[in-house]
């Protein structure tokens, strides 16, 4: 059977599929993947079933090494992925070899990745689901996120076609996102100048945030009766208010029963949208009647289809060429000893030049990094990948991992950031020393913010 190896685990990497329906008055969370678009045409991509287990990761997404050849397809938020260190491109289905090692760089925008696997994760199902539920300590691998060393076995598969799905079908990953609701079933319970400010004022994605909820922070709303009720269903996108009047909204790892008022639910069309929200990206509402939740759920299964009947062939997608393609394709240009270089399709041409090629196929600029190489190395800085808190040390009775004047090889730890609940401990990417510690001990910090300097 073939299978992946887990070299580094990322952040809060989980087996997801569908989710465990059916078991809500067992008091078992149904779980399942949060983005369901990106977690279905993952699966389409690879030509498993849409709803087949896949990997989901949170903001790190893990590296694996490939034990037998494979096609694989990763959608979901924006991060830079590797095969072999080489950048691969997303929403399309690659072929990877036995002894190939899938990477990616911290996401860029989005908050929720997704890895699917031709033939599927072969865990086996508990209760009609292989979804982890960490809670329950049930699904996946024995109801856990990934370590480094497990072993992802992947079923049978046939021989599969590789597809891209094409670049205008790929969602955009605002950082302020619209989310339309239902008011209710709780609406009474708040003053119509609460239900007013929920509806006007923007919120915050807070770090205290992950798969069972959002906790959002902005305007309190004020409610008429207290936030108490007696315990109700819960479903996921339901916006609970407790008494500080900051908003909650439900997600795929709920409680199955809450007891504090809901203002509104979030429409189904919504929540891949609302899935992909990272701390620090902003949320409005908008209040809109159950008619039109059903017509947008239609229009996003015919989005589904659509996106399904229209997939390219890969080597007709591969021509689809990015900005951000174009550049790097010039950058790895310029430090070649290509002369010319010139990539045609029917959709135009790319002809990049060397005016200034000398003998021995080397250029001015080619000829100038050999010149900067030989300079002392200056000082690089070391930024947070991910919006959360900077803490120096493990905990708070152990001394900071460095100083300055700390000489670190590659792989040691640097520092902590606490995100979506977890801690993460931060490693060099190289040999150097600690010249300057940037960020204070436990203060906030946003993604690429600085938080040391080493040389």
């Amino acid at each position: 059977m073939n299978s992946a190896v887990v070299l580094s685990p990322g952040l809060f990497t989980t087996v997801q599929d569908s989710g465990r329906l059916g078991f809500l008055e067992s008091g078992i969370s149904p779980a399942g993947a949060m983005d369901d678009f990106s977690f279905r045409v993952a699966n389409l991509l690879v030509g498993n079933e849409p709803d087949e287990a896949v990997l989901e990761a949170t903001l790190i997404a893990p590296s694996l090494r490939f034990q037998g050849s494979c096609l694989i397809a990763v959608t979901g938020g924006e991060a830079e992925m590797k095969i072999n260190g080489r950048t691969a491109s997303m929403w399309q289905s690659v072929l990877v070899s036995e002894g190939d090692v899938l990477s990616f760089e911290p996401m860029q925008r989005g908050c929720r990745l997704y890895i699917a696997f031709a033939g599927g994760i072969a865990v086996p199902g508990v209760l009609g689901s292989k979804s982890t539920c960490c809670k329950a300590q049930i699904g996946g691998l024995e109801g856990r996120p990934l370590r480094a060393g497990d072993e992802l076995p992947f079923g049978e598969c046939g021989n599969i076609a590789a597809l891209a799905m094409r670049t205008e079908l790929v969602p955009s990953l605002p950082k302020q996102i619209f989310l339309r609701v239902i008011l209710g079933p709780q609406e009474n319970a708040f003053t119509p100048e609460g239900i007013q400010t929920f509806l006007r004022d923007r919120y915050t994605v807070t770090p205290v945030s992950d798969r069972m909820g959002y906790r959002l922070e902005g305007a309190q709303i004020q409610q008429s009766a207290g936030a108490d009720i007696i315990s109700d269903g819960i479903v996921m996108g339901a916006v609970q208010v407790p008494a500080s009047g900051q908003p909650i909204i439900m997600m795929a790892d709920r409680q199955t029963t809450g007891g504090y008022t809901k203002i509104a639910t979030v429409i189904t069309a919504d929540l891949p949208r609302l899935a992909q929200a990272r701390p620090g990206d902003t949320i409005c509402f908008r209040a809109v009647g159950v008619e039109e939740a059903q017509e947008e759920l239609k229009t996003y299964q015919e989005r589904l289809k659509n996106a399904e009947e229209t997939m390219l062939p890969v080597q007709n997608a591969e021509i689809q060429m990015s900005l951000k393609d174009v550049l790097r394709v010039m950058q790895e240009f310029e430090n070649t000893q290509i002369g010319v270089l010139r990539v045609s399709n029917l959709q135009g041409e790319l002809y990049l030049e060397k005016s200034n090629l000398g003998k021995g196929g080397s250029t001015e600029t080619a000829a100038k990094t050999q010149q900067e190489s030989s300079e002392p190395v200056q000082d690089s800085v070391v930024t947070s990948p991910l919006v959360g808190m900077f803490y120096a040390s493990a905990s708070p009775e152990q001394p900071p991992f460095v100083q300055v004047g700390t000489a670190v090889k590659k792989g040691d730890p640097l520092f902590v950031i606490e995100s979506m609940k977890n801690m993460n401990e931060i490693v060099s990417d190289r040999d150097g020393i600690i010249s300057e510690i940037i960020a204070q001990n436990e203060q906030a910090v946003e993604f690429g913010q600085p938080i040391l300097r080493m040389k």
